[in-house]
């Protein structure tokens, strides 16, 4: 099960590790993290408390935040302070990344260099752009599909509401899985990357981030 983190003030915060992968391998805990966010037009902000929480406990060294500008109120600093780079990629979730691959590109571009971990990547509630993006980091890393599933619904958990697999549901991740097994592989690691190459993404980079974020064997 996803590793639940309290962070005071912000909500629906976990580590992308622990899964096991079909190769026998573990996903690398302490290295990549989810959640809502920090601060912004939603109302939410993040305590003194939950800083210390993030920079201290997490080491938190890249905030990537899926937002418009306009939506996270034009920030030009993440609100862990000067420490912490700001990187801005406002993405959409599910099937717009198949319409629009650049930015997942330099989203998967950015994951590859391992000088930008700890990271934090954020949506408003970690829940649907997020959601996207760690569903497509853990299938590429080769985390079984119930895990997958299970790992986006557990935002249901959180203050942001009801998140499931089911075809036809505007809050949904299946869509994304069926046509992610449109591409070609045996399996959805497979299918994963050569999604990933069909945009832009390099083979190094993601063997790079293999290497980031998949424990030794």
């Amino acid at each position: 099960m996803p590793r639940t983190i309290l962070v005071d003030g912000i909500h629906n915060v976990r580590d992308l590790g622990g899964f096991m992968t079909a190769s026998g391998q573990r996903v690398r805990q302490g290295c990549l993290f989810r959640g809502s966010e920090m601060n912004g037009s939603h109302g939410i902000q993040i305590s003194e408390a939950g800083i210390r929480t993030m920079t201290e406990e997490l080491a938190i060294r890249t905030d990537l935040d899926f937002r418009s500008r306009k939506e996270a109120l034009e920030i030009t600093e993440s609100p862990l302070g000067e420490g912490v780079n700001l990187v801005y990629q406002p993405i959409g979730s599910y099937l717009w990344a198949f319409d629009h691959p650049e930015s997942y590109r330099t989203v998967f571009s950015l994951l590859a260099d391992e000088k930008n971990y700890p990271i934090y990547f954020h949506c408003w509630g970690g829940a649907d752009r997020t959601g996207t993006v760690a569903f497509f980091v853990n299938a590429l890393l080769g985390v079984a599909e119930e895990d997958l599933f299970r790992d986006f619904e557990f935002t249901s958990f959180s203050v942001f509401g009801v998140r499931n697999r089911h075809a036809g549901d505007s809050l949904s991740i299946s869509e994304t899985y069926e046509k992610l097994k449109t591409y070609p592989g045996a399996t959805l690691a497979e299918k994963t990357e050569n999604f990933l190459l069909s945009i832009g993404v390099t083979a190094e980079e993601i063997q790079a981030l293999r290497r980031n974020l998949l424990e030794e064997e």
